[in-house]
């Protein structure tokens, strides 16, 4: 491609969305069977309280061979991943908490079309482990907590012989704090933010060990107030979301600036011939900031996407 983001000539590239000439085919499937069992303990007058419980997942992933449908490869792992969680309560308003769980995600299918050795090929299932503690007070009319959580999983990139595949680590540390309640009688403010460091670990790229995740944020923020009006039914809403600087590649070469926007909307509850139906109005991105912002996708590495300017949506939705 010759020139930059905004003028050349897309049609040349090789990853560009250009007529294939032929249908579409199944690359891969994935078959994803769970089960829950889970229970929980009360004591000291249900002041704490222990919950417990183990989920056995299986997976099961397919590849297909893009132009003839054939299988071409397939992978199942099954696990048995336990949950565990703690709760005191320190006062009848205020509560501790700990969290711990483990998963399996599924690997995927190497994607196609760009240069890896082993395109189409299919990824193992992997374990994610995920703690959190935090604390929790209701101050009667709003409710706010405050926690911090830890996750460890696997990353898959490419590596230096153009192989995909799983080759280290993601740390995902944070800090997030929400609020929800009644400011007065007519207004609700819901809302928070959060603090995350997010770095691949033990990686075989000395290139990319230590480096920010792509797409990942070190600050973002949302904040909402609801109002709602003498008109019976109807209610005014405002939102305000903010999503801090990231990068959109695994080196962290590539780095797109922090973004604002603010949206508002209104809602209307009403009879019609005794149907109950909401009518809403939306005003996305008010001030029309026409901004990029990156992706955390599992092949969006090096893509980043222009954001609409001010969009309005109109809906109607009935309640039978």
């Amino acid at each position: 491609m010759i020139g930059n983001i905004y003028t050349g000539d897309w049609s040349k590239w090789s990853d560009s969305p250009v007529d294939n000439g032929g249908k579409y085919t199944k690359t891969s499937s994935l078959l994803n069977r769970s089960y829950l069992i889970s229970d929980t303990i009360s004591a000291l007058s249900d002041k704490l309280k222990f919950t417990f419980g183990v989920r056995h997942q299986e997976l099961t992933t397919k590849g297909f061979n893009k132009n003839t449908g054939k299988q071409t490869s397939r992978y199942s792992k099954s696990k048995n991943s336990p949950h565990f969680g703690l709760l005191y309560k320190v006062t009848d308003n205020t509560s501790v908490y700990a969290n711990y769980a483990e998963g399996l995600i599924s690997g995927g299918t190497v994607a196609t079309g760009n240069h890896y050795r082993n395109e189409g090929a299919v990824l193992s299932p992997v374990s994610t482990k995920q703690y959190e503690f935090g604390v929790k007070h209701d101050f009667g009319n709003w409710v706010t907590a405050l926690d911090y959580f830890f996750i460890k999983q696997p990353v898959a990139m490419e590596d230096s012989s153009h192989y995909y595949g799983w080759s280290g680590k993601t740390h995902n540390q944070g800090v997030e704090w929400n609020i929800a309640g009644k400011v007065s009688q007519n207004l609700t403010l819901t809302g928070g933010f959060m603090i995350l460091n997010a770095k691949y670990k033990d990686d075989t790229s000395a290139t990319t060990a230590g480096k920010r995740v792509y797409g990942t944020p070190k600050f973002n923020a949302t904040m909402g107030l609801d109002w709602e009006t003498p008109v019976k039914g109807l209610v005014i809403n405002g939102r305000m979301v903010h999503f801090g600087s990231s990068y959109a590649d695994h080196e962290n070469q590539i780095r797109v600036p922090s973004w604002t926007r603010f949206d508002l909307g209104a809602t209307y509850d009403t009879h019609i011939m005794k149907i109950p139906f909401t009518f809403s109005l939306n005003a996305y991105n008010v001030f029309d900031r026409h901004y990029w912002s990156s992706t955390t996708g599992k092949w969006s590495q090096y893509m980043v996407m222009l954001n609409p300017g001010r969009t309005f949506v109109l809906s109607a939705t009935a309640h039978f």
